[in-house]
């Protein structure tokens, strides 16, 4: 019997060691890919950071603090807390860059005749054929003499690339000073309540274009609540991280205006044909903007394992990756509006 307690206490004295041993080993490689960074050049930890950078406490190190604005470009190419978060953006705006020039080049080109020949009107009359040929060809080149107006669209990808470029820049040098910071904290913002204004532009101009007055008061609306969601969040009181709620709060009361002129828009047009997949893009898209900044204010997965996401997987890249994606699914939702808007006159 005691020999059977000994083995059995040898067993579990073994399983502990082994336990103890892995949590040892996944420490040490931990510490040796922090010293090995560390040596390239000058990362501290979180406690050991100026009072301006603690945005996230449970991303405990990798942080560049007072680097010279050389050492800040020159870190784009290296491994920080910051790097998934400068990349995400960076690459959103040259995505958005490429869409920009190719649809700026489609958009350019005469409607397709494929488009047109469906107004053809085939007039059997004898005594009406020649008639009947004129009135065809005007409806036919209808569509190419009145285009509709493009600015709507390209207002929106020039938001959605000051916003994607501007977040890049901030999170690369945000390191170098609290003075600079600052500043670049407010062009971010900017850069956000610019994009969600101008995402408002497409649907609302080409929805209601046949209605000026509900399209002057919801395009006014949305134009007003930017310019006083930046005036309110440019307060240097607000920049501290434990307002992070509140600015989030603002910038998604922003974007929950859009519920009032969708279901307008929906009871006024629900027959259309293009109607489903219109909301489908712009239910995905809010669904991506609302999930990415509840994992960007609950500060996961990071609150979860501090330590172990300060390099990648954290939330603010995933917001990132999030808001990419939702931009996206709005491109495709403001290019269906537009092919919606050139197929259908007001009279």
């Amino acid at each position: 019997m005691a020999l059977f307690q000994r083995a059995s206490k040898g067993k579990g004295d073994a399983g502990k060691d082994a336990l103890e041993n892995k949590h040892k080993s996944e420490s040490n490689i931990g510490e040796k890919m922090w010293k090995k960074v560390s040596q390239e050049y000058r990362l501290l930890e979180y406690h050991a950071c100026p009072e301006y950078m603690k945005d996230n406490e449970f991303i405990l190190s990798y942080y560049r603090v007072e680097f010279s604005v050389q050492q800040a470009l020159s870190s784009l190419f290296k491994l920080h807390n910051e790097t998934l978060n400068v990349w995400t953006h960076l690459l959103g705006f040259l995505l958005f860059l490429v869409l920009t020039v190719f649809t700026a080049y489609e958009l350019g080109e005469l409607p397709a005749f494929s488009r047109c020949i469906h107004g053809l009107e085939y007039n059997q009359s004898e005594h009406c054929i020649l008639q009947s040929m004129k009135v065809d060809v005007r409806n036919m080149m209808a569509p190419m003499l009145t285009r509709t107006p493009r600015w709507p669209f390209f207002v929106f990808m020039c938001g959605s690339m000051f916003c994607l470029l501007a977040s890049a820049v901030c999170h690369l040098l945000t390191c170098h000073s609290e003075q600079l910071a600052v500043f670049l904290m407010r062009v971010d913002y900017a850069g956000i309540g610019t994009m969600i204004a101008t995402s408002f532009y497409p649907p609302i101009y080409y929805v209601f274009q046949c209605d000026p007055f509900w399209q002057m008061i919801y395009l006014g609306t949305i134009s007003c609540m930017g310019i006083i969601t930046l005036w309110v969040l440019f307060a240097p009181s607000l920049q501290n991280g434990k307002y992070r709620p509140f600015r989030a709060l603002l910038f998604m009361s922003m974007g929950a205006f859009g519920v009032i002129p969708g279901i307008h828009a929906a009871m006024e047009h629900w027959n259309e044909p293009l109607c489903g997949r219109m909301l489908g893009y712009e239910a995905l898209m809010a669904g991506c903007y609302v999930l990415g900044t509840l994992i960007y204010v609950a500060r996961i997965p990071e609150r979860w394992k501090p330590g172990l996401f300060d390099l990648a997987g954290h939330s603010h890249s995933v917001f990132h990756i999030l808001v990419i994606a939702g931009a996206y699914a709005h491109y495709r939702a403001a290019l269906l509006f537009l092919e919606w808007r050139d197929s259908k006159s007001c009279t």
